[in-house]
């Protein structure tokens, strides 16, 4: 599907039922993007006076949910499929999924040093693929990867993106296949080794948003959604590690350090 079938309507604020601002907006996030949209919820109540409640967890766990009538208003997940299907189904509104970013993995490696050199790199952490699109990213790179045999034989598996960064981060696992938005998050000097990895171009983590179709605040979920993807909100996304979807062809700023 294009990023063209994906706008969101200039109207559907229009057409949306008017809603109590303090009724709270329930959104289920993928746990990549979580602390990027605290951020944004952050500065979207303090203008509009509206309580935002995030769920994160795996696209996969949270997709099963919705499917299943959880009651959520908004579902950020970290690729396109997952908010198609439920679109599909009829259980997002007219005119949604919309592109909101475009995620990059990263190889990282928090204590490297001379006596562990970058090609020996241990048990290598990743989320579980079936559940995280993050985890299909890196069991795609992988198996690109000359010595592919050896490093999938290292792989322990988080159940998402963020149990596979913690794994790393508490030394339970040598090396990661993270969300770049997460090693983003450390201060500089925690953040050790790290390098941004070209994703296929077939394949980008291009990541989208619905709004669901039962949600009981439709207007304020539109608002919010135009939130993010507003000019302002986009410089947040790149400065967390993301690109754009507003413009996905420039490359990171992010590189190895």
């Amino acid at each position: 599907m294009s990023a063209r079938a994906f706008l969101l309507p200039a109207l559907l604020l229009a057409l949306l039922p008017a809603t109590s601002l303090g009724e709270p907006l329930r959104i289920a996030v993928a746990s990549n993007f979580h602390a990027t949209l605290s951020q944004l919820a952050d500065g979207f109540s303090a203008r509009q006076g509206i309580t935002v409640e995030l769920v994160p967890g795996s696209s996969g766990a949270l997709y099963a949910q919705l499917a299943n009538g959880a009651p959520f208003d908004l579902f950020f997940s970290a690729d396109s499929e997952r908010p198609q299907l439920l679109a599909s189904r009829g259980l997002a509104t007219s005119g949604t999924p919309v592109i909101y970013a475009i995620g990059q993995l990263a190889f990282w490696q928090p204590r490297a040093s001379a006596d562990m050199p970058l090609d020996s790199p241990g048990t290598i952490a990743i989320a579980q693929p079936r559940l995280a699109p993050y985890g299909a990213a890196a069991m795609d790179w992988l198996a690109s990867q000359t010595d592919a045999a050896t490093l999938q034989a290292r792989r322990v598996y988080g159940t998402s993106v963020s149990q596979a960064f913690h794994f790393v981060a508490s030394g339970n696992a040598d090396t990661g296949l993270v969300a770049l938005s997460q090693v983003l998050t450390l201060p500089a000097d925690a953040r050790g080794y790290y390098r941004v990895l070209g994703a296929r171009a077939q394949a980008p983590l291009t990541q989208a948003a619905v709004i669901m179709k039962h949600s009981n605040n439709p207007a304020n979920a539109a608002a919010f959604l135009e939130y993010v993807l507003s000019t302002e909100s986009q410089a947040v996304l790149r400065a967390n590690g993301y690109l754009p979807a507003t413009d996905p062809a420039q490359e990171s700023v992010h590189v190895a350090q």
